[in-house]
């Protein structure tokens, strides 16, 4: 073998090492960016959903606040709506938000955690069961511009909406005796 050919071959190897490499950095690189933009973006949504709270209030004053308090409902039966919203406040630190106790019990039926995309995905759920209120709209509008990705996703939770019983009008202050799974059957059919 003469030189030119072994040189050839140690700059070809040099050459794709680094290349590689370069590529995992950069890669790395835009994974960490996208981890800090995707936070950034749920915060801006956070704010958006915080802001909507006192406004909704303010501006949906037809609905009534609950009799129950947490700590009523935590002397439910085991199983029951009224304990597991209870034991969903208690695991997450929140009380009831007067006037907006539904809320929580859509988190509970439906199966949503408190996190932002989640709040997301219960918004898009809210919307295909037939809610069209501000906050339901601004909360899908923020979504779609500040969590794209999860455009799919979305679509999914919108079509589950739409295809299981109402559940936007319906009074489930006077359910929290009944047990939650018996609920969800009759919501989603099972």
């Amino acid at each position: 073998m003469t030189t030119h050919f072994l040189i050839l071959v140690f700059s070809t190897v040099i050459f794709r090492i680094i290349t590689v490499n370069l590529f995992f950095v950069a890669f790395s690189a835009c994974v960490h960016f996208y981890r800090q933009f995707y936070t950034l973006r749920e915060k801006i949504l956070q704010t958006v959903v915080n802001i909507q709270v006192p406004l909704y209030k303010y501006v949906m004053p037809k609905n009534k606040k609950w009799h129950y308090t947490k700590s009523q409902l935590l002397q439910f039966p085991d199983g029951t709506l009224g304990k597991d919203v209870a034991l969903f406040l208690e695991k997450n630190q929140f009380d009831f938000i007067p006037f907006l106790e539904m809320h929580d019990v859509y988190h509970v039926l439906l199966n949503y955690k408190t996190t932002i995309s989640d709040e997301a995905r219960l918004y898009f759920f809210l919307l295909g069961n037939g809610k069209y209120s501000f906050e339901v709209l601004g909360t899908v509008a923020a979504g779609l511009i500040l969590l794209p990705e999860l455009l799919f996703d979305f679509e999914k939770q919108y079509r589950r909406g739409k295809n299981c019983a109402r559940v936007v009008n319906r009074k489930f202050q006077n359910d929290m005796h009944i047990p939650t799974e018996v609920l969800r059957a009759q919501i989603f059919g099972v």
